[in-house]
């Protein structure tokens, strides 16, 4: 096993990441391309510390992790151990293929043989993964007492052969009768952001749409909207249309791009990162028409799955057919000032939360 501590050699393992990453379950959120793209905007004050567990000269597992210091009062601080991507990516998991239980085994062995880290906490690990099995069963084993708790709920549908039985199941049919007005009223036309001058231009109206629809909740700020995560999702954007997983979307109302959607497809299944629309089409239900306009095209291409991501809202369980479950999984290894800055981090958490759920009942009651 080897650590990689510099970005050019993560950079440099990209065919041997693909392969392995190829023959595993793994999400959008696994890949090189988000990984490095996400370090470039994001990696700043951290340190790198991606494992790589190989056989034979076959790279056969990937733990892509950091190290972060989170800064307290100005003179405390707490080392944390987590994945690269935290908490941009909606789930995380160790790459794993041949010998998992193995190389678990040795990721852990040897981040506990590294003393520059007060806590570990891996976020947004699926229940149902390999990953969170595997930590589960190793800390049967280990003096670390792990914690483990649900820290967030993604609703998706497995999508069925038609468009007409996915409709059976959608709740608010009311949607159709307020599309049948659009269409009365509008010439309304579904576009891809191949149908704009650029990728930039079409992630531009995005934001746009996006911001429109935050500042109509109580004049509401999203991180999404930030300079920083801009430019990363602007590089990340181009970097998937390359490799054909970028699924960018827009509805227009007389040639006015009134609704947006920003999904990846990526080893069959789409994941719904996110979307935007004009507060002033709200009666339209322009937000709820073009997210059934990406259903009916995700099962015209004979995809399996509609990932709706991180979030319970209201909109997103009118629609899903189930509900994965991601863990926070950790621990603090030592330091008085590291427990208490875990147990203030897992406040804040709570907080950050509640204002999410907050945030998401009063974005429902905007979406008709």
């Amino acid at each position: 096993m080897r650590e990689l501590e510099e970005i050019e050699d993560v950079e440099a393992l990209r065919d041997r990441w693909d392969t392995l990453l190829a023959s595993t379950e793994d999400s959008v959120f696994s890949t090189w391309e988000w990984i490095t793209c996400w370090w470039k905007h994001f990696g700043m004050g951290r340190r790198l510390r991606v494992l790589v567990a190989e056989e034979d000269d076959e790279t056969i597992a990937i733990a892509p992790l950091m190290v972060s210091n989170y800064k307290y009062l100005g003179f405390c601080q707490l080392r944390k151990i987590e994945f690269v991507g935290s908490p941009e990516s909606d789930y995380n998991s160790f790459i794993l293929n041949k010998n998992g239980s193995e190389c678990v085994r040795l990721f852990v062995k040897h981040v506990e043989s590294v003393p520059d880290w007060d806590c570990f906490e891996l976020r947004d690990v699926p229940e149902e993964s390999m990953s969170a099995r595997l930590l589960s069963d190793h800390a049967l084993t280990s003096p670390w007492r792990l914690q483990r708790r649900i820290l967030s709920l993604a609703p998706y549908t497995a999508l069925p052969p038609t468009f007409e039985e996915f409709m059976k199941r959608f709740h608010g049919h009311d949607v159709l009768r307020r599309a049948r007005r659009l269409r009365e009223r509008y010439k309304v036309e579904f576009k891809t952001y191949r149908d704009f001058e650029s990728v930039q231009e079409a992630m531009n109206i995005l934001y746009e749409l996006h911001e429109k629809r935050w500042r109509s909740l109580n004049g509401g700020q999203t991180h999404f909207l930030s300079a920083r995560t801009r430019a990363f999702h602007n590089e990340l954007a181009n970097m998937f249309a390359a490799r054909g997983w970028l699924d960018l979307n827009f509805l227009t109302a007389n040639d006015e791009a009134v609704a947006a959607t920003y999904c990846f497809e990526y080893q069959g299944k789409i994941f719904a990162y996110q979307s935007g629309f004009d507060p002033r089409f709200s009666n339209y239900s322009v937000g709820t028409i073009i997210f059934l306009r990406d259903i009916e095209e995700s099962i015209r291409r004979g995809l399996g799955e509609f990932d709706m991501l991180r979030g319970a809202e209201l909109y997103k369980s009118q629609s899903s057919t189930h509900l994965r479950r991601n863990l926070s999984i950790g621990f603090v290894r030592r330091g008085f000032f590291a427990h208490t800055l875990w147990a203030a981090e897992e406040q804040k958490r709570r907080l950050a939360h509640f204002l999410r759920r907050s945030e998401a009942l009063a974005d429902d009651s905007n979406v008709s």
